[in-house]
């Protein structure tokens, strides 16, 4: 699929009709809230974990006149991701299918088990849009706050790498990112199905 048959993505549609201050937060904001965050960490010895959540490829339903657009299916997963959240995660639409979660005093194993969950439950949940019955499934990449991964930024970052590690796997996995053995001082990954 080439990048001019992508309908454009608008992230503000998405959040037009949902109340300030939930669970749900636009890019920028969701941006400036892991740069908060991870300050914070760091002052008072928390823990951080972060996620980015892509959904994968879909079939096309046999027999649809009028496909559903990005849009549609993003606004769908966002509600059924953002009704799984604990009060202190954050969620943010960060382009065409693209989520990112903030996960507030989550360790690195915790994370795997939460992001785990949340795939597990949206590949289980099927869908309705515009009368349209669809299943989603997500490859869903996490960090967490080590000495090496100090940054908002590098964490962002190595949630991507873990992001395109469960993508290479066939999707519809979680790969974690986990801190580094005591021994090797090498970060570790780890994979759920």
């Amino acid at each position: 699929m080439s990048d001019a048959s992508i309908p454009r993505f608008v992230a503000s549609n998405l959040l037009s009709k949902r109340p300030k201050g939930g669970r749900v937060v636009d890019a920028a904001t969701f941006m400036n809230l892991v740069g908060e965050e991870v300050a914070r960490a760091w002052r008072y010895d928390r823990m951080l974990s972060v996620a980015l959540a892509k959904i994968d490829p879909m079939d096309r339903p046999v027999g649809e006149a009028a496909p559903l657009t990005v849009e549609e299916i993003s606004v769908a997963v966002l509600d059924c991701l953002s009704a799984n959240l604990r009060a202190p995660d954050k969620i943010g639409p960060l382009g065409p299918g693209e989520f990112g979660l903030m996960l507030p005093e989550t360790t690195a194993r915790h994370a795997r088990i939460a992001t785990e969950r949340l795939r597990d439950h949206l590949s289980q949940t099927p869908m309705r849009k515009r009368g349209i019955m669809f299943e989603v499934t997500l490859s869903i990449g996490t960090a967490s706050l080590t000495h090496r991964v100090r940054s908002a930024e590098q964490l962002l970052m190595t949630a991507r790498q873990e992001w395109r590690r469960a993508r290479s796997r066939g999707g519809d996995c979680v790969a974690v990112a986990l801190p580094p053995a005591a021994q090797t001082g090498q970060v570790r990954s780890a994979e759920m199905h």
